[in-house]
């Protein structure tokens, strides 16, 4: 695949943006066979799919090959067991990728994750680059359809991609929720949508079984043991009824 096929695939698809991923691959691994449990499929890269989430990881670390680095042990190994699930890399692709003068490695992955004996092929773009660069210089000037943003382990990092969630808190007060950088959903295991992103609501919240700790999936759709403790998701106000009728009990 081609520089201006995937930088046609960024601008019209719908993205899971994972900044600060490094090898984790906890998104794919609660992505059900053909759908996870809020109804998008995840794209396999075809450019006939219109709706499909397209996973797309981004990290500062440098590496050789994707294919070994997400060959290695994976992080959250119990969860996977948990999960019954394993991946193995297929392939790894160098791309050229020009994101407006950013400089980073980009390589097109493609995964076979067997969930519960069920065998998926996955593919995904993984970009070795400073992702606040990538989000100023070339995801909000190109209005990308950000539908999912997972904000995994950002204590750590005020300076750095710490910053993610003021800046979204900044892009939603100048151009307002309807921007399209402005994600349906955040996937956080930290407690800040309240105060820094008033507009979005912890899933499930309103449940009487949210957060039951006899469950690895929460009901409000996040999940036990990712990130710290348990990892959470939040929906904007508006469209809160629509993700809670996808969870699964």
């Amino acid at each position: 695949m081609g520089q201006s096929e995937v930088l046609k695939l960024l601008t019209t698809s719908k993205i899971y943006w994972y900044p600060g991923s490094g090898n984790d691959l906890v998104p794919l691994l609660l992505m059900n066979s053909g759908s996870h449990c809020f109804g998008h499929e995840l794209s396999n890269f075809s450019t006939d799919e219109k709706d499909r989430l397209l996973p797309w990881f981004t990290d500062l670390r440098e590496v050789s090959s994707p294919a070994k680095f997400f060959g290695n042990c994976s992080p959250y190994s119990e969860l996977w067991k948990k999960f019954e699930s394993s991946f193995k890399v297929i392939s790894s692709e160098r791309l050229e990728l020009d994101f407006n003068g950013c400089s980073s490695s980009n390589y097109l992955v493609t995964v076979e994750l067997s969930r519960k004996g069920i065998l998926q092929r996955i593919k995904f773009l993984y970009t070795q680059g400073d992702a606040l660069k990538l989000f100023n210089n070339y995801i909000v000037s190109n209005n990308l359809d950000l539908t999912w943003v997972a904000l995994i382990k950002f204590g750590a990092m005020s300076e750095t991609i710490g910053r993610l969630p003021m800046l979204f808190a900044r892009l939603q007060k100048q151009y307002g929720l309807d921007h399209p950088c402005m994600p349906e959903i955040f996937v956080s295991d930290r407690d800040w949508s309240k105060k820094t992103l008033p507009s979005y609501e912890r899933l499930g919240s309103r449940d009487e079984l949210w957060g039951n700790p006899t469950q690895h999936r929460v009901r409000g759709g996040g999940i036990h043991e990712w990130g710290y403790r348990t990892a959470a998701i939040w929906a904007k106000s508006s469209l809160y009824e629509h993700y809670l009728s996808y969870l699964e009990v």
